[in-house]
């Protein structure tokens, strides 16, 4: 966007802490029946906890959003010359082909949107890489071996694309299995637009309709042995029963942003690799799962980076 929020040195804490805040009281609410109505909603506390944390949320956008339209207004129009190029802020608030200029709500929604379901999403599902890198040693090693063949001793480059990135073929398996075994968002809804039949019970327009995420991807009805981890089980893609995988939903609102997702885990994992080993901080751990918007750990997750021996890692 622009902006470095500097969140990793507490510059936005409060940012941070309105951010998580936001998703478990809405995550509450999305699960709770009792707390469908808005009626009933805004006379409880977390209504009022949430509105503080919007509000905090929707005042770094909108500052954001105003430093870089006062910015375009004194340089004019960014393009994709120097080291940062054109951002994603900037196409919103160029004007399109037709003339049509989005309003500062919507870009300040579209914005929020961008963060709230693109950035942490992918964060979660890239420490669950990480961990499982570390849980299953010989997963590891088979995308490293793999790395090493394709890269023949040099590293990857600064400016990998796409059609690089599909030589992976393991590790994009794995980061499968991943997405599969630790389902980043474990529930997601839909509202019916007219009467719709799912199984024996049919539903009138208008209701929202919860889906579970991750009992799907842990039914065994869909996947054989679904409790184990098994990168190979996405070798033979057709066996996939339609919409039984749905790390990044389905349909429709399937998510517009999910190749740059998989491109961002596939070169974060590529590179840590390349200079390092993972272990687990503590192998008789087990994860505590927690399903909010999206999959957390109650305990964190734990890990040891152990710098490769200097035989062993790729060179530039």
């Amino acid at each position: 966007m622009g902006r470095n929020l500097q969140i990793q040195l507490n510059e936005n804490e409060a940012y941070t802490q309105a951010f998580h805040r936001s998703n478990e009281l809405l995550f509450q609410r999305m699960t709770n029946p009792l707390l469908f109505l808005d009626i009933i909603y805004r006379l409880t506390p977390m209504y009022s906890e949430l509105k503080k944390s919007l509000k905090i949320i929707h005042g770094l956008m909108s500052d954001i959003v105003r430093e870089r339209q006062n910015y375009l207004a004194t340089n004019g129009h960014a393009t994709t010359t120097g080291k940062i190029g054109k951002t994603f802020l900037d196409t919103l608030l160029t004007p399109t082909n037709t003339g049509k200029v989005f309003s500062f709500q919507d870009i300040r929604e579209e914005v929020n949107t961008f963060v709230l379901a693109g950035v942490d999403t992918t964060t979660s599902a890239m420490c669950y890489v990480l961990y499982a890198l570390a849980k299953y040693p010989q997963e590891q090693q088979k995308v490293f071996e793999e790395m090493q063949n394709i890269q023949q001793s040099s590293k990857l480059p600064a400016n990998v694309d796409f059609n690089e990135l599909q030589k992976y073929k393991y590790l994009d398996l794995f980061i499968k299995e991943c997405l599969r075994f630790y389902t980043v968002v474990p529930l997601t809804g839909r509202q019916t637009t007219s009467s719709t039949r799912i199984g024996e019970r049919v539903y009138p327009a208008g209701v929202t309709v919860w889906i579970n995420l991750y009992g799907l991807a842990h039914d065994p009805h869909l996947f054989e042995d679904p409790d184990e981890f098994r990168s190979l089980r996405f070798a033979e893609e057709k066996s996939l029963i339609a919409f039984s995988y749905l790390p990044f939903s389905g349909g429709p609102h399937i998510c517009i942003g999910r190749k740059y997702a998989l491109m961002i885990m596939k070169i974060m994992t590529i590179k840590i690799l390349e200079q390092f080993q993972l272990v687990l901080a503590d192998p008789q751990e087990n994860l505590i799962l927690m399903a909010e918007m999206v999959l957390k750990s109650k305990n964190g997750i734990n890990l040891i980076f152990k710098e490769r021996e200097k035989s062993s890692i790729i060179n530039y």
